[in-house]
C-alpha cells in the first residue's frame, strides 16, 4: 500500500490537498491507478501519510490542518483491499500542532507516534499512542515519550514481537544524538526521554538532510541514519538489542561516498536489510546497499536503483515483499523537493536478493543484471513518502 498527499481536484469542499492510497502487487502492479483510493476527503489539508500493515489490516495516518497552527493527528483502518473499515478517526487533536507521524503494527494494534507542540514554543516534544485492529485510540492524550527541554524529532518505530522501539533525532547541548525509548503493548513508556544510542555529527543545512530508518531483524534493531562526521552527509549504521543494549554506539559505514547522502530507509526481508538513501552523485538520484545482521554493508559506495536514463528526486521509500525488495522515490521533473515539500510523481523498483558463490550479497533485478527494473509510475499526486 502507497499513500499520497495530493491536491484536490474538484468537489465541494474547495482547495486542498488530500491523503490518497494505492495497492500495488507483489508481481509490481499497479491495483489502483490515479486517481487513486481516497481516504481521508474532508475540508482540511492532509498530509504527511504513513501506514503499516499487521498482517490483515492497514492503519493508515497522516497530519490534517484544522485550523492556523492546529494540526491533528488522524487515521483510518483499512482492510487488505485497502477499503476502510470504519470513519477516520483522530489519535491526536492536543493543542497547537502536531507533526511528522511514524506508525507500526505490533500484536494486537499499532503503535503511532509523533512531534508535539502543545507546549508552545519551538521545543518539539514527542508523544505516542496505541491504535487497536478496531480504530479505537486508548491512548487519546498521548503518551509522552521524550518531553524534556530538548528539541525530539523525527520519529521512526519498529516492533520486536514484545516491545516497539521509538527512535528519533534530540538535541544535547552542544550536539544532536538519537536517542530510543522503548513502549511495551501496554502503554508504558521504558525508557522516559530515551536512551543515547549515538551522537550524530550534523553541518549546515541540518533540518534539509536528517531523517532515520528502523528495522528489526527477530534478534536486534538496525538503525540508519545520515551523519556529517566526514565534513559532508554519509549513511551511518547502529544495532540496538531488543534490551536496549547499543552494539555500534559510534556506528559503522552504511554508505561513504562523493557528495552527499541523506534521508536513509531500511526494510529487513530475506535475511538481510537493505537501505536506500538520496544521493547527489551526478544529479538528485537513490541509491542503496544490502547490510548483514552482524552489522557489515555489503557496498559502502551503494548501488543506484532509480534508470540510468533519469534523475529523481529525494524522499526514498523501500519495503519487502516476499523475496523481494520493493524500492521507489519521487520524482519532480525539475528542483528537488526538501523535507516538508512535495513531488509529482513516485515510481518504484522491485530488487532482488541474490549469492553469489564467494557469498557476497548483491543487489538484482528481476532481469538478472545489475540496474534494477523501473516497473510503474504509481501516481501523479504530490507524494508524501
Amino acid at each position: 500500500l502507497v499513500l499520497s498527499s495530493g491536491n484536490r481536484e474538484s468537489g465541494s469542499y474547495g482547495p486542498g490537498e488530500d491523503v490518497c492510497a494505492t495497492r500495488v502487487t507483489p508481481a509490481g502492479d499497479v491495483v489502483d491507478p490515479y486517481p487513486n483510493i481516497q481516504l481521508g476527503l474532508s475540508a482540511h489539508w492532509q498530509h504527511r501519510p504513513a501506514a503499516s500493515f499487521d498482517g490483515e489490516r492497514w492503519l493508515a495516518v497522516w497530519v490534517e490542518q484544522m485550523a492556523l497552527r492546529e494540526n491533528d493527528i488522524r487515521g483510518v483502518v483499512l482492510d487488505a483491499q485497502g477499503v476502510p473499515v470504519a470513519p477516520s478517526f483522530t489519535i491526536c487533536g492536543a493543542a497547537d500542532y502536531q507533526s511528522l507521524p511514524a506508525v507500526c503494527a505490533g500484536d494486537s494494534g499499532w503503535l503511532v507516534a509523533w512531534q508535539d507542540y502543545r507546549t508552545g514554543g519551538q521545543l518539539d516534544k514527542l508523544y505516542a499512542a496505541r491504535v487497536t485492529r478496531s480504530g479505537e485510540v486508548l491512548d487519546p492524550d498521548g503518551l509522552p515519550v521524550a518531553t524534556s527541554s530538548n528539541v525530539n524529532r523525527y520519529p521512526a518505530i519498529a516492533f520486536d514481537g514484545t516491545n516497539w522501539l521509538v527512535v528519533f533525532w534530540t538535541w544535547v547541548y552542544p550536539n544532536y544524538h538519537i536517542n530510543g525509548a522503548r513502549v511495551t503493548p501496554s502503554g508504558s513508556v521504558l525508557d522516559p526521554n530515551g536512551f543515547d544510542i549515538v551522537q550524530a555529527a550534523y553541518g549546515t543545512g541540518w533540518n534539509n538532510h536528517v531523517s532515520l530508518g528502523l528495522a528489526f531483524d527477530g534478534m536486534n534493531y538496525l538503525m540508519v541514519w545520515p551523519d556529517y562526521r566526514n565534513g559532508h552527509w554519509d549513511i551511518y549504521g547502529a544495532r540496538v538489542t531488543p534490551s536496549g543494549s547499543v552494539l555500534d554506539s559510534n556506528g559503522f559505514t552504511v554508505c561513504r561516498a562523493g557528495g552527499d547522502q541523506d534521508f536513509a530507509r531500511l526494510a529487513f526481508g530475506s535475511g538481510r536489510y537493505l537501505a536506500a538513501w538520496h544521493d547527489t552523485r551526478g544529479g538528485d538520484n537513490v541509491y542503496a546497499t544490502l547490510v548483514d545482521p552482524g552489522g557489515e554493508s555489503s557496498d559502502t559506495l551503494g548501488i543506484r536503483i532509480n534508470p540510468a536514463a533519469e534523475d529523481v528526486d529525494i524522499l526514498p521509500i523501500v519495503a519487502v515483499s516476499r523475496d523481494r525488495f520493493v524500492g521507489g522515490a519521487c520524482e519532480s521533473n525539475g528542483v528537488a523537493p526538501r523535507e516538508g515539500e512535495y513531488a509529482d510523481l513516485l515510481v518504484i523498483q522491485r530488487l532482488s536478493v541474490h549469492v553469489h558463490r564467494k557469498r557476497e550479497p548483491q543487489l538484482q533485478s528481476p532481469r538478472g543484471d545489475h540496474e534494477c527494473e523501473h516497473l510503474r509510475s504509481i501516481s501523479s499526486r504530490r507524494v508524501y513518502p
